[in-house]
C-alpha cells in the first residue's frame, strides 16, 4: 500500500477460525484469525502505508493495556475486497496470563481501523492454570489450551 485508504473505502470484520494451540514447549499462543476485507479496495502488507494485523492486550475491566504488542502481515497475496484470509497471530504466551487478545486492522501511518468505528475482535481473557499437574495456559472456558 503505497497510499492512504480513504476512511469510506476501508472495512473488515474477523472471527478467530480455530482454538488457539501453545506451542514451542507452552512459550508461544497461536491464534488463528479469520479476517474478511468488507472494504471497498484491496489490502496488502506491502508497501509504505502496509496494513497489517494489529495484537492488542486488554485487560479484565477492557482497560487497554499494551496497543503496540504484536504485528502480523496479511498473507502475502494480500486480502481482496469481500474476500477473506486466515491471518496466524504468534505471540509470547506469558504476556497474555490475565489478559484478553484484541485483534483489528491497522493501516501503518495512516490509522487503526478501530478509528474508523469498526470493531476489534476481543479472544480471551486467558489465566494461569495446571493441566495435569502442570503450569499452562488456560483459554476463556478456563479448559487448559492444546499444545501442538
Amino acid at each position: 500500500m503505497s497510499a492512504p485508504i480513504p476512511q469510506d473505502q476501508v472495512g473488515a470484520r474477523y472471527a478467530v477460525s480455530a482454538e488457539p494451540v501453545l506451542f514451542k514447549k507452552g512459550e508461544i499462543l497461536k491464534v488463528v484469525v479469520k479476517v474478511t476485507n468488507t472494504g471497498k479496495v484491496a489490502v496488502n502488507s506491502k508497501g509504505k502505508m502496509p496494513v497489517n494485523l494489529a495484537v492488542s492486550l486488554v485487560d479484565g475491566a477492557g482497560a487497554m493495556v499494551k496497543k503496540e504488542f504484536v504485528r502480523v502481515p496479511l498473507p502475502p497475496q494480500g486480502i481482496p475486497a469481500g474476500g477473506s484470509a486466515d491471518v496466524v497471530a504468534e505471540v509470547p504466551a506469558q504476556a497474555v496470563v490475565g489478559n484478553t487478545l484484541r485483534f483489528g486492522l491497522v493501516q501503518e501511518a495512516v490509522a487503526w481501523y478501530s478509528d474508523y468505528q469498526i470493531q476489534p475482535l476481543d479472544d480471551g481473557p486467558f489465566k494461569s492454570c495446571e493441566d495435569q499437574g502442570k503450569p499452562t495456559l488456560c483459554g476463556k472456558d478456563g479448559k487448559p489450551l492444546t499444545r501442538q
